[in-house]
């Protein structure tokens, strides 16, 4: 039997820069726009009802989009809502795998639907534990899922676990932001982890085991709670032994 091991490592960059780019742009058309900004004026005003009936119009409208299931999920998690917040938030999971590359057939299908329902997991969790120590929920984009779940993949093909990545332009998860979104937020971090051995696989016990290795750790702690942090990115790759590599990035855009 191999031996169990966790190896987890953080990283955060404070940057200085303007933005020139919104986390959830990208909306299939303006009426779909138009309801989920409408959704959020209405959550800031204070009205949770009015709120949930626009982001469901815009999800409706852009079934594809994710960012109107992402303000769903956090609405829902505020409520206390935990099956619905996860089926929200596997949705913008789902989202995030549209906007990749991935292989087809059986078996990675069967694979991508329990990566979606355990990065949807965790991105509960991370959330539970903001809520409890008083902080705001996290926004997940599923454009920085799609960052997050490519430096996850990049370990394990490569066989290497470290915020740097030995591919040129990528080296740190600032670097990887950038590369997608075109610009530096104000402030990012990232945790990454990795767990392996024959009595691990890729089911929600074990996930929760790591979010709570995490939290246990004082500066993977700190990433999860800091308080202006404001989207979140989560991508999980495995490989046929059950072995997995989480990647979180925490963003404050600076918008």
């Amino acid at each position: 039997m191999k031996r169990r091991e966790l190896v987890l490592a953080l990283l955060v960059a404070l940057l200085a820069a303007p933005c020139s780019r919104l986390l959830g742009d990208g909306a299939p058309g303006a009426e779909a726009t138009k309801a989920y900004q409408s959704a959020l004026a209405k959550l800031q005003a204070g009205d949770g009802v009015a709120a949930e009936t626009g982001f469901l119009r815009a999800a409706e409208l852009a079934p594809d989009w994710g960012a109107p299931n992402a303000q769903l999920g956090v609405l829902y998690q505020g409520q206390g809502k935990e099956a619905e917040a996860r089926e929200q938030y596997a949705l913008v999971q789902i989202a995030s795998f549209a906007a990749g590359k991935y292989p087809e057939g059986d078996a990675a299908t069967v694979l991508r639907k329990a990566l979606i329902e355990n990065e949807a997991y965790l991105i509960y969790l991370v959330n539970a534990a903001r809520l409890q120590n008083g902080q705001r929920a996290l926004v997940p984009d599923p454009t920085v899922g799609l960052v997050a779940r490519a430096h996850s993949e990049e370990m394990r093909d490569k066989n290497y676990f470290d915020h740097e990545s030995p591919t040129p332009g990528l080296t740190n998860c600032q670097d990887r932001f950038r590369a997608v979104f075109g610009y530096k937020p104000r402030m990012i971090g990232e945790n990454v982890a990795r767990r392996w051995g024959s009595m691990y696989c890729l089911r929600p016990e074990k996930i929760l085991q790591s979010h709570t290795d995490l939290m246990n750790s004082p500066g993977h702690r700190r990433n999860v709670l800091y308080p202006t942090f404001e989207w979140l990115g989560l991508g999980l790759a495995a490989n046929a032994n059950g072995d997995y590599w989480i990647t979180e990035v925490f963003v404050e855009s600076g918008r």
